[in-house]
């Protein structure tokens, strides 16, 4: 019989997968557009929306695993790996922003 703390942390686990392949995807999607020339400006904002959408999610679910953490729910090493791969997006998005002015 499955208890709910079961489903619960199958679930966790699933959405931990789901989030970090799609910021692993959206970092390669714009590193793929980056060294690119001619690439169509509606392309390329796409793009780029694409990825500050990835980048506000992947930073809501951080605070999740962060509390996950702290309530000793997941182990320690979920939201580094989370953090890795979610605060330099933020960076990327600021290069990106002040390099168009």
């Amino acid at each position: 019989m499955t208890t709910n703390l079961d489903f619960e942390n199958r679930f966790l686990q699933r959405l931990r997968l789901v989030f970090r392949a799609a910021v692993i995807l959206s970092w390669l999607a714009m590193l793929a557009l980056l060294p690119l020339h001619g690439v169509p400006k509606p392309l390329a904002v796409g793009a780029f929306t694409v990825f500050r959408g990835t980048a506000v999610c992947a930073a809501l679910w951080l605070i999740v695993e962060m509390g996950e953490a702290i309530t000793k729910r997941t182990r320690t090493l979920n939201p580094v790996i989370d953090a890795i791969l979610t605060l330099p997006m933020f960076g990327f998005w600021f290069l990106i922003r002040a390099s168009t002015f």
